[in-house]
């Protein structure tokens, strides 16, 4: 990830401090290439443990099984009149 023009939030690689894969354009010209940093990788949910081709497994099954069964479970929202009398009201009307 480059930083020539600075690590700042506008350019989007602030999410990249800490990765060991923060360089210039001079650094890579020099031969010098970033490494990862392996806790951080494994800390942004990169698998470093190889469990990637199974990491989504239990997502994929449940998807898998919804439409399967032909038709959505009914909803069951979180707010409801009931158990939110105070604050669906207004959420609502401003959404």
């Amino acid at each position: 990830i480059l930083t020539d023009l600075g690590v700042r939030e506008t350019l989007g690689n602030h999410h990249f401090v800490g990765s060991g894969l923060l360089t210039s354009w001079d650094r890579l010209d020099g031969g010098i290439r970033p490494r990862p940093d392996t806790e951080w990788v494994a800390g942004q949910g990169v698998a470093a443990d190889g469990s990637y081709g199974t990491a989504y497994d239990t997502a994929r099954a449940k998807v898998t099984a919804l439409l399967d069964a032909g038709q959505l479970p009914p909803l069951a929202p979180y707010y409801t009149p009931a158990t939110a009398p105070g604050y669906l009201p207004g959420i609502l009307g401003r959404h």
